[in-house]
Order: C-alpha cells, then structure tokens, then sequence
C-alpha cells in the first residue's frame, strides 16, 4: 500500500524526529554536537524555518519548529544531512548512511500541544536515564527556556510567551511545568503521532486541516464497514433502507443470509450477471420472497382434487381419467377418451 506523503503545512510547528541508522550513535563527542548545531543553525535561517525547541540524543535527534512554506521542513533536514554526514564519516572512518530512512514529522496543535511537546523533548535524556533533570543535560533547548542562558538558533512562540508577563515569570512557569513531567498517556500520544505521521491536536484542529489540505491528517476508524445482518420481527412492520434495497428489522434472529426453506439454498443470479451468494454485500438484499407482516395472512388455497378415474359406459370401456373434451354423454357421439 502507497505511503501517504509527509504532512507539511506552512506556518504550523511540527515535531521532527530524525534516528541514526540501525541505532548507530551519531553524536560522539561534543565537537559532534556543536557542527550539527552549527549547521541546524544555517540551515533554518536559510529556509525560513523557527526552531522552537530540540534535544541531541547520542543515538537520535528532536526539533519543534515552524516552516513559512510547505518545502522549507525537507530542504532544511537535506541540507543539514549534506553537510553532517560527510563531516561525520570522514571523521570517524565510516562511509555510507548515518540516518534511518526519513525523518518523521507531526503537525501540532500549538493553543493545546506546542509546551507539552516541548517538554517531551526536553525531557528524553531524563526518560532515556541520561540524566536525573533535563538541566544537566547540555545539548537541548531546556536551559534557554528557562533562562540560564541564551540560545541563537531557538525562535520563541508565542505560546511560549502567554506563559508569563515578563521574561522572569515565564521562566519560573516553565521550569515548574517541566518539573511537573507528563503523564505517559501524553508521552506515547506524542510519540505515536510523530512516528506514524499523525496530526497531534483537537478534532476541530484536525477537521480543519483537512480542509485546507484536502487529504486525510488522521487514522481512518478500523474495521469493516457497517454489517449487513439484517433480522426480522413478525409483528413489526417497520423497515429500513440497507445499501439501496428495503429489508424488514428488528428481531426474531432469522438471518436474511440463510434462506428459508421457502426460497432456492445457495443465492440467486443477478439480471445479467453471475450466481451469487444471498448474504453477499456486492449487491442490494432481495427480500420480495419474505411475507410482508403488515399485510393480513393470505388464506390458504386448497388445490383442485384431480378428477376421478370413470369407465366409458358407451363404446371403449377405458378406465382412465376422463378428457376434459369427453363426450361420451353426447347421443351419437363418438368417446374421445
């Protein structure tokens, strides 16, 4: 089945999630760290896109940011992987991929998920047992957003500012939402969202990208369409509509896809068509066979007796049931037994 193509909307933040190849540790030492930051640096000023938050893990990497286009996201990671991965190879006498396949990447709901979104990365060395707090840790966006130090490459959202009135304030509320974590439903909701493509927001949010995107941003419901176990009850003369064809409802556990002993075993033949089975849902239900419950029971109509066996009085002496054209009561007539 055809992957669908990255979900990418221009001017909305997105989670990035970009892995080393079959695990391989693609930050070894701090030199590492800094040309990548270096070069995330260059790469985002020069396709227009915000960093808002990122962590370097030894083995992966996350971003939170925001493109101004649909191309922005894609160009950046390309950029950065042109200039990375050569550095890095050459450096340690390696040759060939450092990443796993392509980056995964999410749309957010910034008004419910951009600050808990932040904090899930900034708080993946603590998950991962790195470290005991995400302050410890020198290769994420934590110490900027609390104010220990200024970040260059970090561009604030103004979610990020609605948290406080003054630089001060915000930095206080976000260190205590941070020590505050997230509960592990949000945690994998985040996680799962971003590995399968996901948009990560409210129903509404989701709808409305749909719209603007004219393609699916959420999971379609799983299972079978709706069943077409159709039962009747003899004493309800209520029916409904199924795909096109009226079936009685309701409740005496006959089941239309086994046909009573009334009607042919095996199905029927479509006008035109081949045999088919009566609980297919290829075509509409034929239910004329079935009594109509709102019609008064027909009375029963007793088949005429045959006529009785008479002997020909007159000429032959047959002893066969008599022709309907007979006419051996007919004087002069000849028997036409």
């Amino acid at each position: 089945m055809a992957r669908l193509p990255r979900l990418v909307v221009p001017n909305q933040p997105h989670h990035i999630i970009q892995r080393g190849h079959d695990g391989l540790v693609i930050f070894r030492d701090a030199d590492d760290h800094q040309a990548f930051l270096g070069w995330l640096k260059d790469a985002a000023r020069q396709f227009k896109v915000a960093v808002h938050a990122y962590v370097l893990m030894p083995d992966h990497l996350h971003l939170l940011a925001t493109p101004a286009d649909d191309q922005g996201l894609a160009r950046m990671m390309q950029w950065i992987g042109r200039h990375y991965v050569p550095y890095f190879n050459q450096k340690h006498g390696r040759s060939g991929t450092l990443w796993q396949g392509r980056y995964r990447a999410t749309v957010i709901d910034a008004e419910l998920y951009l600050l808990a979104v932040c904090h899930y990365i900034e708080l993946n060395p603590v998950r991962n047992g790195l470290v005991a707090s995400p302050g410890e840790y020198p290769w994420s966006s934590y110490m900027h957003h609390i104010g220990a130090k200024q970040d260059g490459l970090i561009t604030d959202h103004p979610q990020y500012w609605s948290i406080g009135n003054t630089p001060f304030d915000r930095e206080i509320a976000y260190r205590q939402l941070t020590e505050d974590g997230l509960a592990r439903v949000e945690v994998e909701r985040i996680t799962d969202a971003t590995l399968k493509g996901w948009a990560l927001g409210s129903e509404d949010f989701k709808q409305g990208l749909e719209r603007q995107t004219h393609r699916r941003v959420s999971p379609a419901k799983r299972g079978r369409p709706a069943n077409v176990r159709v039962v009747i009850d003899d004493g309800d003369a209520a029916a409904r509509s199924l795909r096109g064809a009226t079936a009685p409802t309701a409740g005496d556990d006959r089941d239309l896809g086994h046909a009573p002993d009334s009607m042919p075993r095996g199905g029927g033949r479509r006008p035109g068509g081949s045999a088919d089975r009566i609980d297919s849902e290829s075509r509409p239900l034929d239910c004329s066979a079935w009594p109509d419950p709102a019609l008064p029971p027909r009375a029963p109509v007793t088949p005429p007796s045959p006529r009785a066996a008479r002997t020909c009085p007159t000429r032959c002496g047959s002893s066969r049931s008599c022709s309907a054209s007979c006419s051996w009561a007919s004087p002069g007539s000849s028997c036409s037994i």
